[in-house]
Protein backbone atom coordinates (compact mmCIF):
# COMPACT_ATOMS: atom_id res chain seq x y z
CA UNK A 1 0.00 0.00 0.00
CA UNK A 2 2.65 2.26 0.66
CA UNK A 3 4.83 1.48 -2.55
CA UNK A 4 1.50 1.92 -4.21
CA UNK A 5 1.39 5.47 -2.34
CA UNK A 6 4.41 6.49 -3.14
CA UNK A 7 4.53 5.56 -6.62
CA UNK A 8 1.13 7.15 -7.43
CA UNK A 9 1.87 10.14 -6.08
CA UNK A 10 5.08 10.26 -8.06
CA UNK A 11 3.36 9.46 -11.10
CA UNK A 12 0.72 12.67 -10.46
CA UNK A 13 3.30 15.17 -9.75
CA UNK A 14 6.37 14.39 -11.79
CA UNK A 15 6.51 13.85 -15.55
CA UNK A 16 9.27 11.06 -14.92
CA UNK A 17 10.53 9.24 -11.84
CA UNK A 18 12.60 5.96 -11.31
CA UNK A 19 11.20 2.89 -12.09
CA UNK A 20 11.40 0.44 -9.68
CA UNK A 21 12.34 -3.20 -11.94
CA UNK A 22 15.06 -1.23 -13.86
CA UNK A 23 16.93 0.42 -11.29
CA UNK A 24 20.19 -1.48 -9.48
CA UNK A 25 20.04 0.66 -6.31
CA UNK A 26 23.47 -1.72 -5.18
CA UNK A 27 25.22 0.23 -8.54
CA UNK A 28 23.93 3.28 -8.54
CA UNK A 29 22.01 2.45 -11.50
CA UNK A 30 18.58 4.87 -11.90
CA UNK A 31 16.54 4.16 -14.70
CA UNK A 32 13.63 6.88 -15.16
CA UNK A 33 10.35 6.50 -16.31
CA UNK A 34 7.42 8.53 -17.70
CA UNK A 35 4.52 8.98 -15.01
CA UNK A 36 1.86 6.63 -17.16
CA UNK A 37 4.94 4.15 -16.84
CA UNK A 38 5.17 5.10 -13.23
CA UNK A 39 1.06 4.65 -12.45
CA UNK A 40 1.43 1.47 -13.70
CA UNK A 41 4.02 0.60 -10.84
CA UNK A 42 1.20 2.41 -8.31
CA UNK A 43 -1.38 0.15 -9.58
CA UNK A 44 0.58 -2.97 -9.62
CA UNK A 45 1.15 -2.54 -5.65
CA UNK A 46 -1.92 -1.09 -4.84
CA UNK A 47 -3.91 -4.26 -6.55
CA UNK A 48 -1.56 -6.48 -4.95
CA UNK A 49 -1.67 -4.51 -1.29
CA UNK A 50 -6.30 -5.34 -2.01
CA UNK A 51 -5.33 -9.02 -2.91
CA UNK A 52 -3.64 -9.20 0.71
CA UNK A 53 -6.15 -7.25 2.54
CA UNK A 54 -9.42 -9.34 0.90
CA UNK A 55 -7.10 -12.81 1.25
CA UNK A 56 -8.57 -13.10 5.11
CA UNK A 57 -5.25 -13.38 6.52
CA UNK A 58 -4.77 -11.40 9.77
CA UNK A 59 -2.30 -8.39 9.23
CA UNK A 60 -1.76 -5.95 11.85
CA UNK A 61 0.22 -3.11 10.88
CA UNK A 62 3.45 -1.70 13.40
CA UNK A 63 1.58 0.64 15.52
CA UNK A 64 3.58 3.59 13.82
CA UNK A 65 1.79 2.68 10.19
CA UNK A 66 -0.95 5.36 10.94
CA UNK A 67 0.55 6.49 14.51
CA UNK A 68 -1.90 5.11 17.02
CA UNK A 69 -4.99 4.82 14.42
CA UNK A 70 -6.02 0.93 14.25
CA UNK A 71 -7.68 -0.08 10.74
CA UNK A 72 -9.21 -3.44 9.87
CA UNK A 73 -7.82 -5.41 6.86
CA UNK A 74 -11.35 -4.53 5.41
CA UNK A 75 -10.69 -0.65 6.00
CA UNK A 76 -6.97 -0.70 4.46
CA UNK A 77 -8.41 -2.61 1.22
CA UNK A 78 -10.85 -0.09 0.59
CA UNK A 79 -8.46 2.48 1.19
CA UNK A 80 -6.16 1.24 -0.87
CA UNK A 81 -8.69 0.81 -3.94
CA UNK A 82 -9.91 5.20 -3.59
CA UNK A 83 -6.47 5.63 -3.71
CA UNK A 84 -6.22 3.60 -7.01
CA UNK A 85 -8.92 5.26 -8.47
CA UNK A 86 -7.69 8.52 -6.97
CA UNK A 87 -4.24 8.19 -9.08
CA UNK A 88 -5.38 7.12 -12.15
CA UNK A 89 -7.65 10.22 -12.47
CA UNK A 90 -4.91 12.37 -10.92
CA UNK A 91 -2.62 11.22 -13.71
CA UNK A 92 -4.15 12.56 -16.91
CA UNK A 93 -2.56 16.09 -18.26
CA UNK A 94 -5.06 16.92 -20.55
CA UNK A 95 -8.70 16.56 -21.83
CA UNK A 96 -7.53 14.19 -24.32
CA UNK A 97 -5.51 12.01 -21.73
CA UNK A 98 -8.83 12.25 -19.30
CA UNK A 99 -11.16 11.17 -22.12
CA UNK A 100 -9.33 8.21 -22.83
CA UNK A 101 -8.98 6.92 -18.94
CA UNK A 102 -10.38 3.38 -18.30
CA UNK A 103 -13.33 4.85 -16.65
CA UNK A 104 -15.07 1.63 -16.22
CA UNK A 105 -11.85 0.57 -13.79
CA UNK A 106 -12.09 4.22 -11.68
CA UNK A 107 -15.46 2.94 -11.69
CA UNK A 108 -14.54 -0.41 -10.10
CA UNK A 109 -12.18 0.93 -7.60
CA UNK A 110 -14.27 3.31 -6.73
CA UNK A 111 -17.02 1.00 -5.94
CA UNK A 112 -15.12 -0.95 -4.25
CA UNK A 113 -13.64 1.90 -2.08
CA UNK A 114 -13.46 3.53 1.06
CA UNK A 115 -16.53 6.36 2.31
CA UNK A 116 -13.90 7.19 5.61
CA UNK A 117 -11.72 9.41 6.03
CA UNK A 118 -8.25 7.91 6.33
CA UNK A 119 -7.31 9.68 9.75
CA UNK A 120 -3.44 9.66 11.00
CA UNK A 121 -2.44 11.00 14.29
CA UNK A 122 0.17 13.81 13.79
CA UNK A 123 2.87 14.01 16.38
CA UNK A 124 5.49 16.98 14.53
CA UNK A 125 7.83 14.02 14.65
CA UNK A 126 6.88 10.41 12.80
CA UNK A 127 4.18 12.87 10.80
CA UNK A 128 3.61 16.53 10.26
CA UNK A 129 0.61 17.55 7.85
CA UNK A 130 2.90 20.79 6.64
CA UNK A 131 -0.28 22.28 4.45
CA UNK A 132 -2.89 21.90 7.19
CA UNK A 133 0.01 23.47 9.85
CA UNK A 134 0.71 26.21 7.87
CA UNK A 135 -2.52 27.03 6.70
CA UNK A 136 -3.21 28.64 9.82
CA UNK A 137 -1.24 31.27 9.06
CA UNK A 138 -2.88 33.95 7.59
CA UNK A 139 -0.56 34.80 4.69
CA UNK A 140 0.77 31.40 3.98
CA UNK A 141 -1.90 29.56 1.58
CA UNK A 142 -3.85 32.26 -0.08
CA UNK A 143 -6.89 30.85 -2.24
CA UNK A 144 -6.50 31.45 -5.91
CA UNK A 145 -9.37 33.50 -7.95
CA UNK A 146 -9.63 29.95 -9.91
CA UNK A 147 -11.54 28.70 -6.82
CA UNK A 148 -13.11 31.57 -5.23
CA UNK A 149 -14.86 31.85 -8.82
CA UNK A 150 -16.72 28.67 -8.24
CA UNK A 151 -18.34 30.47 -6.12
CA UNK A 152 -19.02 33.59 -7.82
CA UNK A 153 -18.26 33.25 -11.49
CA UNK A 154 -18.33 36.83 -12.30
CA UNK A 155 -15.32 37.75 -9.42
CA UNK A 156 -11.97 38.30 -11.12
CA UNK A 157 -10.25 35.98 -12.99
CA UNK A 158 -6.98 38.05 -11.82
CA UNK A 159 -6.13 40.19 -8.90
CA UNK A 160 -5.08 43.89 -10.32
CA UNK A 161 -1.69 44.74 -10.63
CA UNK A 162 -1.89 47.95 -8.41
CA UNK A 163 -0.49 48.14 -5.56
CA UNK A 164 -2.52 49.58 -3.19
CA UNK A 165 -5.58 47.79 -4.92
CA UNK A 166 -7.69 45.95 -2.74
CA UNK A 167 -11.31 43.99 -3.59
CA UNK A 168 -13.53 44.26 -1.11
CA UNK A 169 -15.63 41.23 0.54
CA UNK A 170 -18.87 42.54 -0.37
CA UNK A 171 -17.37 41.57 -4.59
CA UNK A 172 -17.79 37.65 -3.96
CA UNK A 173 -20.70 37.35 -2.19
CA UNK A 174 -22.09 40.46 -4.03
CA UNK A 175 -24.33 39.60 -7.28
CA UNK A 176 -23.28 36.39 -8.84
CA UNK A 177 -22.81 34.40 -5.58
CA UNK A 178 -24.11 30.96 -5.72
CA UNK A 179 -24.75 31.00 -2.17
CA UNK A 180 -22.41 28.26 -1.30
CA UNK A 181 -22.17 28.01 2.66
CA UNK A 182 -18.65 26.64 2.25
CA UNK A 183 -17.54 29.99 1.40
CA UNK A 184 -17.98 31.40 5.36
CA UNK A 185 -16.96 27.76 6.49
CA UNK A 186 -13.72 26.69 4.91
CA UNK A 187 -12.46 30.72 3.85
CA UNK A 188 -11.67 33.88 5.52
CA UNK A 189 -11.32 37.31 3.95
CA UNK A 190 -8.37 39.85 4.58
CA UNK A 191 -7.66 43.16 3.21
CA UNK A 192 -4.28 42.65 4.03
CA UNK A 193 -1.51 42.26 1.47
CA UNK A 194 1.33 43.64 2.85
CA UNK A 195 3.21 40.76 2.83
CA UNK A 196 2.95 40.41 -0.96
CA UNK A 197 6.16 41.65 -2.44
CA UNK A 198 5.61 43.24 -6.55
CA UNK A 199 9.29 43.44 -7.10
CA UNK A 200 9.60 40.11 -7.17
CA UNK A 201 7.63 40.04 -10.01
CA UNK A 202 4.06 38.99 -11.13
CA UNK A 203 2.30 37.07 -8.27
CA UNK A 204 -1.27 35.48 -7.77
CA UNK A 205 -2.68 37.57 -5.03
CA UNK A 206 -5.71 37.25 -3.29
CA UNK A 207 -8.15 38.49 -0.29
CA UNK A 208 -9.21 34.57 0.73
CA UNK A 209 -7.31 32.11 3.05
CA UNK A 210 -8.03 28.55 4.14
CA UNK A 211 -9.06 29.10 7.82
CA UNK A 212 -11.10 25.65 8.65
CA UNK A 213 -7.53 24.21 10.31
CA UNK A 214 -7.05 27.70 12.52
CA UNK A 215 -7.29 26.04 15.14
CA UNK A 216 -5.14 23.06 14.69
CA UNK A 217 -2.11 25.68 14.11
CA UNK A 218 -3.09 28.31 16.74
CA UNK A 219 -4.04 25.80 19.67
CA UNK A 220 -3.56 22.62 18.91
CA UNK A 221 0.01 23.37 17.91
CA UNK A 222 -0.15 20.88 14.72
CA UNK A 223 -0.66 17.45 17.39
CA UNK A 224 -3.55 15.61 16.79
CA UNK A 225 -5.13 12.92 14.47
CA UNK A 226 -5.61 14.91 11.08
CA UNK A 227 -7.49 13.34 7.82
CA UNK A 228 -5.03 12.61 5.14
CA UNK A 229 -7.75 11.44 2.35
CA UNK A 230 -11.17 12.55 2.99
CA UNK A 231 -13.96 9.90 2.14
CA UNK A 232 -15.31 12.42 0.18
CA UNK A 233 -13.20 11.82 -2.56
CA UNK A 234 -13.74 8.47 -3.44
CA UNK A 235 -17.95 9.49 -3.67
CA UNK A 236 -16.74 12.42 -6.14
CA UNK A 237 -14.60 9.62 -8.36
CA UNK A 238 -17.51 7.22 -8.12
CA UNK A 239 -19.56 10.05 -9.52
CA UNK A 240 -16.80 11.15 -12.14
CA UNK A 241 -16.73 7.71 -13.61
CA UNK A 242 -20.65 7.50 -13.78
CA UNK A 243 -20.52 10.72 -15.45
CA UNK A 244 -17.81 9.82 -17.92
CA UNK A 245 -19.76 6.49 -18.76
CA UNK A 246 -22.34 8.47 -20.19
CA UNK A 247 -24.85 8.01 -16.76
CA UNK A 248 -24.89 11.78 -15.63
CA UNK A 249 -28.13 10.80 -14.26
CA UNK A 250 -26.26 8.34 -11.56
CA UNK A 251 -23.61 11.05 -10.76
CA UNK A 252 -26.24 13.59 -10.19
CA UNK A 253 -27.90 11.46 -7.63
CA UNK A 254 -24.68 10.60 -6.06
CA UNK A 255 -23.60 14.79 -5.72
CA UNK A 256 -27.30 15.14 -4.54
CA UNK A 257 -26.60 12.88 -1.10
CA UNK A 258 -27.76 14.97 1.34
CA UNK A 259 -25.27 13.93 3.83
CA UNK A 260 -22.48 15.46 1.41
CA UNK A 261 -20.67 18.25 2.29
CA UNK A 262 -22.10 20.10 -0.86
CA UNK A 263 -25.58 19.83 0.60
CA UNK A 264 -24.60 19.21 4.62
CA UNK A 265 -22.05 22.12 4.61
CA UNK A 266 -22.84 24.32 1.39
CA UNK A 267 -26.90 24.29 2.04
CA UNK A 268 -26.85 24.40 -1.70
CA UNK A 269 -30.06 23.08 -3.99
CA UNK A 270 -30.21 19.35 -5.74
CA UNK A 271 -28.70 19.50 -9.40
CA UNK A 272 -31.28 19.25 -11.44
CA UNK A 273 -31.90 15.97 -13.50
CA UNK A 274 -31.65 17.73 -16.97
CA UNK A 275 -27.91 19.07 -15.98
CA UNK A 276 -25.85 17.93 -19.18
CA UNK A 277 -22.30 15.64 -18.90
CA UNK A 278 -20.27 18.78 -19.19
CA UNK A 279 -22.20 20.60 -16.44
CA UNK A 280 -22.03 17.60 -13.82
CA UNK A 281 -18.44 17.65 -15.00
CA UNK A 282 -17.77 20.87 -13.83
CA UNK A 283 -19.53 20.60 -10.64
CA UNK A 284 -17.35 17.71 -9.51
CA UNK A 285 -14.45 19.45 -10.30
CA UNK A 286 -15.41 22.41 -8.61
CA UNK A 287 -16.28 20.41 -5.24
CA UNK A 288 -13.02 18.77 -5.57
CA UNK A 289 -11.16 22.54 -5.43
CA UNK A 290 -13.58 23.21 -2.98
CA UNK A 291 -13.18 20.15 -0.49
CA UNK A 292 -9.83 18.55 -1.62
CA UNK A 293 -7.66 21.38 -1.19
CA UNK A 294 -5.61 20.45 1.67
CA UNK A 295 -5.60 16.54 1.92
Amino acid sequence: MAKGMAFGHLANVFDQAYLESETDLENNVYVLGAYDQVLTQSIDALDEAISIFNSGISYTPPSNTFNGQVYTEAQLAAFSNTLAAHYIVSNSRNATQNAAIDWAQVRSYAQNGSDEDLVVTDDGQVFSHDFFCLTGLFWYFRIDHRVLRHFNPTYPKRFSTETDAVIAESVLTGDGYNGDQRLDAYFEYSADLSFFRLERGPQLRTHYYQDQFETFFTEDNCIGPVSYMKGYMNDLLLAEAENELGNTNVAIGILNDATNPRTAVGSLPNIDGSATQAEVRALIFADRDIELGRS
